[in-house]
């Protein structure tokens, strides 16, 4: 308030002293009232949320010094030219505006290079730099306080505690020297600008580079309208100078700005966000009321209160809808839907309900990349390569993707700048979108499991045709072929020799039987004989009272009466029981083993097969028994778990009784 006071004073004197657009020119009044409102506002803004930012309060020194040079300068040309005697304390306003105006620009001109963007100077190494710009800045105050001079802001006005004589002219020559040394730390913190970009990375070189193209802004645009006058003129003209200076200096306070919302330097989203809200439903509403006011006075010739109550009207009904309508823009502008959670869900839905199941983690990323506006996201099955949607960018948020109590993939997102990490809010709506996001992960993860199984199972059809085939033709072709050939020496023989006839018959007997024999392994190992003669519950029973040892004891427990079970289920049951007996004989050195089948939910059969024995190793491979049980398991939709420590071993099979066609 008290800036606003100050600057709006000095503007309202202005007036009344009926300074002209030149004079206020020259006399850097523009130049000042600018400085105030820009540095003002960013520095307040900033302050407003993180009120100990030593920068900020930088800022704000800086716009105080311009309107408080302004304002004191315009109140002693009101009491001392425009009505003489009118005011009070002309002579104390006429001094403070001799020597206000450098506290401002010294800020400006050192501080600000000195201890942008962090708040804090590059290293120690620039504390002399900045203690010289201190000391400078009290020379230049002395000499500009108490020297003998005109007030630039007050032409024709001297300085009211000027002093005199050979005081006089030590105290020019203190504010002569306090402005060189305040030039050389101008310099210096320039420099500083310099070193600290080269070693800064990232978002605060990103920061950097708004202050940069400020700086280089300022200084170009002062060389080259020197230079332009000089060559042209021959002079320098106050009035170009100050000209530039009026269009360039707050060039700076609005890359500060710039840096603080584009980069979240202060994490001052949510007041950013209300003061673009306000300033544009402001301009709105002064529209709306200038219009309607307008139009009553311009076209239907309406004077008096009547328009202005009816614009009050008209912006009193509207002012809710348009400032609903302002700050849903605004938020989309800056942060995507992050504020409509509902809706970023109802676009996943969609999207994923008309893709198909194999581009689900695609949608996943993209939707969420598009949601809340940023470059790049990527989502992966654990142990999958992630599908990736926008430009490559740095990743700052990692996000679990879970179905049920099981984590299924990763999703990832990079900060909507290089670097720059997510708000609270983002993270928020991250969370909430991975947890429906993971459904449909898992559906991904399902198909890919689903493709890999027809893969294996089509790969597995063929290898097994591959080697049935082969032991058909090089061992059952070849006997039979030769069975042939002994039957036609034998009917050759039989005539003449029938001794000898009678034997060959004899050996080729031998031979079929060794035949029917090999055609019984063939068939066995496509399916177990003893399954088809005897039934899952003999065929075990039978299988594990072979297995026992002097040393192993083998329990067997079953229900009373297996249902009817698919063959496939059979199948798997009993190999996973004999292959896990068999690990435990050759490998457990186990005393004891209990083999165990029941019937859950009557739609899934549960073997289990736990020892006593050594367990398995943490560091073991996987042995080529494990991975035939889990890939019979797997086939049928069926699942399998392996617990192993130093007390024994615990295999526990689920399959389904039935198995679709």
């Amino acid at each position: 308030m008290a800036l606003a006071v100050l600057v709006v004073g000095a503007s309202w004197l202005a007036v009344a002293n009926h300074v002209g657009i030149r004079s206020a020119t020259t006399s850097f009044l523009i130049v000042d009232l600018l400085g105030a409102v820009s540095f003002g506002a960013v520095g307040l803004l900033i302050v407003a949320h993180r009120p100990r930012e030593r920068l900020a309060w930088l800022l704000v020194l800086v716009a105080v010094g311009c309107a408080l040079t302004a304002a004191t300068a315009q109140y002693a040309w009101y009491g001392t030219v425009t009505r003489p005697g009118a005011l009070p304390s002309v002579t104390a306003a006429a001094w403070l505006a001799s020597w206000s105006w450098v506290v401002g620009y010294a800020a400006f001109l050192v501080g600000v290079p000195l201890l942008f963007p962090t708040g804090r100077l590059p290293d120690c190494r620039w504390r002399p730099v900045a203690a010289l710009a201190a000391f400078a800045t009290v020379l230049l105050i002395v000499g500009a306080a108490f020297a003998p001079g005109v007030n630039h802001d007050m032409p024709g006005v001297a300085n009211p505690y000027a002093a005199s004589g050979a005081s006089g002219s030590a105290l020019t020559w203190v504010a002569h020297v306090g402005t060189l040394l305040l030039l050389a730390t101008v310099i210096a913190g320039l420099a500083s600008v310099r070193s600290r970009w080269r070693a800064a990375t990232g978002r605060e070189r990103a920061q950097l580079r708004w202050m940069v193209v400020a700086a280089a802004a300022l200084v170009v645009g002062e060389a080259l309208s020197t230079v332009t006058m000089i060559v042209m003129t021959g002079t320098v003209d106050t009035t170009v100078e100050a000209v530039a200076e009026t269009a360039l200096v707050p060039l700076v306070a609005v890359a500060v700005g710039l840096a603080v919302w584009r980069h979240r330097l202060y994490d001052i989203d949510v007041w950013l966000n209300r003061a673009l809200v306000y300033g544009v439903l402001s301009v709105a509403v002064l529209g709306c009321y200038a219009g309607v006011v307008g139009y009553f006075a311009a076209a239907l010739h309406i004077h008096g209160r009547g328009p202005a109550l009816v614009a009050t009207a008209v912006v009193a009904v509207a002012f809710h809808r348009v400032r609903d309508w302002v700050q849903r823009g605004i938020s989309r502008l800056l942060y995507g839907r992050r504020d409509e959670p509902y809706v970023v869900l109802t676009t996943l839905a969609r999207r994923l309900h008309a893709a198909p199941a194999a581009d689900a983690l695609a949608v996943v990323a993209d939707t969420v990349r598009q949601a809340l506006r940023l470059p790049y996201a990527e989502a992966a099955l654990t142990g999958a390569a992630p599908v990736a949607a926008g430009t490559p960018a740095p990743i700052v948020a990692r996000v679990p993707l879970t179905f049920g109590q099981e984590v299924v993939g990763e999703l990832r997102v990079s900060g909507r700048l290089p670097g720059e990490p997510l708000t609270l809010a983002d993270e928020r709506v991250l969370t909430d979108y991975a947890s429906q996001a993971g459904i449909a992960a898992s559906a991904s993860q399902l198909a890919a499991q689903l493709d890999l199984a027809r893969h294996r199972l089509v790969a597995a059809r063929e290898e097994e045709r591959r080697r049935l085939a082969r032991d058909l033709h090089d061992g059952l072709g070849p006997q039979l072929a030769s069975y042939t050939l002994s039957l036609d020496a034998a009917r050759a023989l039989l005539e003449t020799t029938p001794a000898k006839a009678a034997d060959l018959l004899i050996d080729l007997r031998d031979q079929v039987q060794c035949a029917v024999d090999e055609l019984r392994r063939i068939a066995r190992d496509l399916r177990p004989a003893a399954l088809d003669g005897q039934g899952l519950a003999a065929a075990i029973t039978d299988h594990l009272t072979r297995m026992q040892t002097p040393t192993l004891d083998i329990a067997l427990e079953l229900p009373e009466t297996l249902p009817p079970m698919s063959a496939a289920t059979e199948v798997a049951a009993y190999r996973v029981i004999t292959e896990a007996v068999t690990n435990t004989v050759r490998h457990a050195n186990a005393r004891r083993c209990q083999v165990r089948m029941t019937i859950d939910n009557p739609a899934a059969l549960v073997v289990e097969v736990t020892d006593n024995g050594r367990g398995i190793p943490a560091n073991a491979p996987r042995g080529v028994g494990h991975v035939s049980m889990r890939e019979r398991v797997d086939e049928l939709g069926g699942s399998l778990a392996i617990a192993s420590d130093t007390g024994g071993t615990s295999i526990t099979a689920r399959l389904p009784l039935s198995v679709p066609a």
